[in-house]
């Protein structure tokens, strides 16, 4: 992750970025303000649920990719 390029995505996961939160998050931080980051669901979810995007917010991480549900109500 350190070498890319400030227009270059880094893509981690749900886990990865939780253990990163509890064990380095100034660093984590520092990493975020300088590249485009996005945090993906831990492919154990096996029933799509989705976690809560705002503490991966709240470091710096631009982009958080949530599964999709259903359609919604059509009105």
């Amino acid at each position: 992750g350190a070498n890319l390029k400030c227009t270059q995505m880094f893509s981690i996961s749900e886990n990865a970025a939780k253990k990163s939160l509890k064990k380095t998050p100034l660093e984590f931080l520092s990493f975020n303000e300088g590249h485009l980051s996005r945090v993906y669901p831990s492919p154990t979810r096996l029933n799509s649920s989705n976690f809560d995007p705002g503490s991966f917010w709240m470091l710096g991480c631009q982009m958080v990719a949530l599964n999709y549900q259903t359609n919604g109500n059509a009105r």
